[in-house]
């Protein structure tokens, strides 16, 4: 079991590496304006992100594993309400249990996660009461290698949950 949970964990770690030059030129392309927030759950991937960002002079906040808990939410208000413009929020860290509304409308998901609930709980760090616009939520998933193979999990997982729970939204849908 050790060994294919090893495998496991190296076939995300290179699916990560390898498209961290597409995740760049994508960001560079496509942050705009608005506040927004990345989820990556690879350290590499967040180590490009925050180059990539500060090439860009995008004043960022991030925390990851390593961030004490005490700093963690003044960190957060500087995103929500200073002058942060993006926040790299490692995914395990901060996917529950932190409020990112009002202030951020954009989430960018970098890595696949084995839950779909995981991703729901992420995604509702932002719609909360008191959010004023619509929240985009954007998945970048790589086309081969782990990324789409748990793509095709999650969706059979959240079909599943939907069933259960009788629940539509529930679904796990994704827009080529």
């Amino acid at each position: 079991m050790h060994q294919l949970k090893c495998f496991i964990t190296e076939f995300a770690n290179d699916t990560a590496r390898r498209k961290i030059p597409y995740l760049v030129k994508w960001v560079r392309e496509n942050f705009g304006a608005d506040k927004g927030v990345f989820f990556p759950r690879m350290l590499c991937v967040m180590d490009a992100l925050e180059a990539c960002l500060a090439d860009m002079k995008v004043k960022t906040v991030r925390i990851d594993g390593g961030t004490p808990v005490a700093k963690r939410q003044p960190m957060i208000d500087a995103l929500k309400e200073g002058d942060a413009q993006a926040g790299i929020l490692s995914f395990s860290a901060c996917g529950t249990g932190l409020t990112l509304c009002p202030g951020v409308w954009r989430m960018f998901f970098t890595d696949m996660n084995w839950s779909p609930a995981g991703f729901q709980q992420a995604e509702d760090r932002a719609h909360r009461i008191g959010a004023t616009r619509p929240v985009e939520c954007f998945y970048l998933v790589a086309s081969d290698g782990y990324d789409y193979d748990m793509l095709q999990i999650l969706q059979r997982k959240s079909t599943v949950n939907a069933a259960v729970l009788d629940d539509a939204k529930s679904s796990f849908l994704f827009e080529e």
